[in-house]
């Protein structure tokens, strides 16, 4: 059984325990009014998914070893430093492993041992799409590159498609 942990790009904190872990998924449906004053669900928005965790770290932890007067104090700012700072994390417990996510709330108590905290923290995911970036000459245009489009491959003779590409396409629609 390994303690729960945080771990960023460069650093990690190790913790006493876990109390709770919470998880939480959610979505909104779209809704569209229509002429009978009804309303039509027409889509679905996925939010991204979230990780509550409470957490318990001492200045004296279970292991005995690592004992360190401020470690839970200097645990708490560093988190405090992570969420302002939007820094990506990953936390790892026996039971759940949630990366690429950032720290929504942060709350602790004490609780009344000196040198311990019970911290809350909320995770969420961040989810990223892939983007593509496309280089277009700014001395061609639209119309010269479908002019100068091959009706036949070299190779085979085949006849090809002489519209434009799909990027040229979009390049088109971006400087309308």
């Amino acid at each position: 059984m390994s303690p729960p942990k945080i771990t960023w790009a460069d650093g990690s904190i190790a913790f006493d325990s876990v109390s709770a872990e919470d998880a939480a998924e959610s979505a909104q449906v779209t809704t569209s009014p229509v002429e009978s004053g009804f309303a039509v669900s027409d889509g679905v928005i996925p939010a991204a998914p979230g990780l509550k965790v409470s957490l318990l770290i001492s200045d004296r932890p279970l292991d005995g070893v690592s004992a360190m007067v401020g470690r839970a104090a200097n645990a708490r700012k560093q988190l405090g430093a992570l969420m302002f700072g939007g820094t990506l994390i990953n936390y790892y417990s026996d039971s759940e492993t949630f990366e690429n996510a950032c720290i929504g709330t942060l709350s602790y108590s004490r609780t009344g041992r000196p040198g311990e905290y019970e911290l809350h923290l909320s995770f969420v995911k961040v989810v990223t799409t892939e983007t593509q970036w496309v280089a277009v000459d700014s001395a061609s245009s639209k119309k010269s590159a479908r002019k100068t489009a091959p009706n036949k491959d070299k190779a085979t003779g085949a006849k090809t498609d002489a519209s434009p590409s799909a990027a040229a396409s979009l390049v088109d629609w971006w400087n309308r």
